[in-house]
C-alpha cells in the first residue's frame, strides 16, 4: 500500500496539472497542485467551502452546471475560464469527470501562457491585415495617379499633334514647292528667303518629333 501511494504520489508530482475532487453540492473535498502559487487561494481558504463562498456567483453557477452536467451524463466536460490573479487574468481550461455517486473530479491546467500567444498571434494578424489595406490603398491611389497621368500624356500628345504637326505640313510643302520654283522663277534672294523657311520648318519638326519622343 505504501509503494503504491509513493508512486502515485510520484505520478501526481509530475503533472502540470491541478486536480480537485468536488461534492456534488460543489464543496471542494481534496485538492493536488504540484506549484501551490498556481492556487488562485491557498488551499485552507478553500477546502470544506462550497464554490458559491469562493467564486463570484455567475461563475460559480456555471460550475454547478457542469458538475450536474458530468453527474448526469458521466460524460466529461471541458471549459475554459478566467480569473484574476494578482491583478493580472490568467486563463485555465478545466476538464470535469464523475468520480462515484456523490463527487467529481476536476482537472485544470494554466493555459494563460497560451492565450497571450494567441492574442499576440490575433494581434500581429489584424496589424498585418491593416498593413495589407493601408498598402492596397496606397496601390489603388498610385494606380489613379499613374492612369490620370497617361490620360494627361494622351491628351498632351493629342494636342500637340493637332496644333503644331497637322499645320506644320503644309508649310514644310509648301516651303519645298517654293524652294523648287514650282510655282515660277525666284531670284536668289527670294529662293534663299524660301530656303530659310524650309530649313527652319524641318528643324521645329525634327524638334517636335524629339517632345513627342520625350
Amino acid at each position: 500500500l505504501r509503494k503504491s501511494e509513493a508512486e502515485n504520489h510520484a505520478i501526481l508530482q509530475a503533472l502540470p496539472d491541478m486536480l480537485f475532487r468536488l461534492s456534488v453540492d460543489g464543496r471542494f473535498l481534496q485538492h493536488h497542485a504540484a506549484q501551490p502559487n498556481n492556487l488562485w487561494r491557498p488551499s485552507n481558504e478553500f477546502i470544506s467551502k462550497t464554490i458559491y463562498e469562493i467564486f463570484p456567483l455567475e461563475f460559480a453557477d456555471q460550475v454547478m452546471g457542469y458538475i450536474a452536467e458530468a453527474m448526469h451524463t458521466q460524460e466529461i466536460q471541458q471549459y475554459e475560464y478566467q480569473l484574476p490573479y494578482k491583478d493580472t487574468p490568467r486563463y485555465f481550461e478545466a476538464r470535469m469527470v464523475r468520480c462515484n455517486e456523490d463527487s467529481v473530479l476536476a482537472i485544470i491546467r494554466d493555459i494563460t501562457a497560451q492565450k497571450t500567444a494567441e492574442a499576440a498571434l490575433k494581434a500581429e494578424r489584424e496589424s498585418l491585415t491593416q498593413r495589407v489595406e493601408e498598402r492596397t490603398a496606397a496601390l489603388q491611389a498610385a494606380n489613379v495617379q499613374i492612369l490620370h497621368a497617361l490620360q494627361t500624356r494622351d491628351e498632351f500628345l493629342a494636342n500637340i499633334n493637332h496644333e503644331l504637326r497637322t499645320p506644320l505640313t503644309p508649310i514644310l510643302a509648301f516651303s519645298d514647292l517654293l524652294h523648287n520654283e514650282h510655282y515660277g522663277l525666284l531670284n536668289e534672294r527670294q529662293r534663299q528667303i524660301a530656303a530659310n523657311i524650309k530649313e527652319s520648318a524641318q528643324h521645329l519638326a525634327e524638334l517636335l518629333n524629339d517632345v513627342l519622343d520625350f
